[in-house]
């Protein structure tokens, strides 16, 4: 009997040695399912929210201080123009957490009391009426950090990031296929995916950086039947659309 008995705790104690064994927080399943949440980016992009134009149709000497590139020979350095026409340089600064596909719309209007008009070229110069050919040049620049020997002009008012706020002249090319010019006229000018506005690099290293720089140039008529007068005006404004586009491609950690 009392080997029947022994025999018979053996079983049990085998049985309770191969039953399962759970933690507290699982449970008996047959499958896993998964919710998702999504991780949008956070787009900033700092700029002007204003600027003006100087129509300069008798080239008369104006002095202005050129957009720092990262060259030693135009690190902040006071210049003179004659330019047909003259503005500051408008900085974006992508401040984002991903890349930006930058697009703009220009829109280009006459003030009521003007009797300028644009030209979709360079005038002649026997062109007897007021006007105005002008264009927007957009392009990726460096950063410009000042130092002793590279000061940024004291006549300049607006920066960001150390960038001076005036360009040297700009050349409008009508052989540019990049899309990056655009000539202004009254009424609207999309320029679509222009350039990507990189993630600005925090390592020290400026390979790569989130500024674009954006000039207006152009060319007046210089001996108009009528003199040009201070009504005499033109009026651009710049619509920007930004598109947050991924910092890699394909999947990975």
């Amino acid at each position: 009997m009392k080997k029947l008995i022994c025999v018979f705790l053996a079983i049990v104690m085998c049985m309770a040695l191969a039953l399962p064994v759970f933690a507290d927080d699982e449970a008996n399943v047959t499958g896993t399912s998964y919710s998702s949440t999504v991780k949008t980016p956070t787009i900033k992009v700092l700029g002007s929210a204003s600027n003006t134009i100087l129509l300069n149709p008798y080239n008369i000497a104006v002095a202005k201080a050129s957009v720092v590139s990262g060259d030693d020979d135009t690190y902040g350095t006071n210049t003179q123009t004659t330019a047909g026409v003259i503005a500051p340089t408008t900085v974006l600064e992508n401040k984002s957490d991903v890349p930006i596909k930058l697009s703009i719309s220009v829109t280009g209007s006459i003030p009521q009391g003007s009797t300028a008009t644009f030209s979709a070229t360079e005038p002649a110069e026997t062109e007897k009426t007021h006007k105005v050919f002008m264009y927007v040049d957009v392009k990726n620049v460096e950063p410009f950090v000042p130092d002793d020997d590279h000061p940024i002009p004291a006549a300049t008012d607006a920066l960001i990031n150390g960038i001076a706020a005036y360009a040297a002249d700009k050349v409008y090319s009508a052989t540019n296929t990049s899309g990056t010019q655009a000539v202004v006229k009254a009424g609207e000018v999309k320029m679509t995916d222009l350039l990507t506005m990189a993630v600005p690099d925090t390592s020290g290293d400026d390979d790569e950086q989130g500024f674009v720089t954006i000039d207006v140039g152009g060319v007046c008529s210089s001996a108009p039947q009528t003199p040009w007068g201070e009504n005499d005006k033109v009026a651009v404004s710049l619509a920007y659309t930004f598109v947050a586009s991924s910092n890699s491609v394909g999947s990975g950690s």
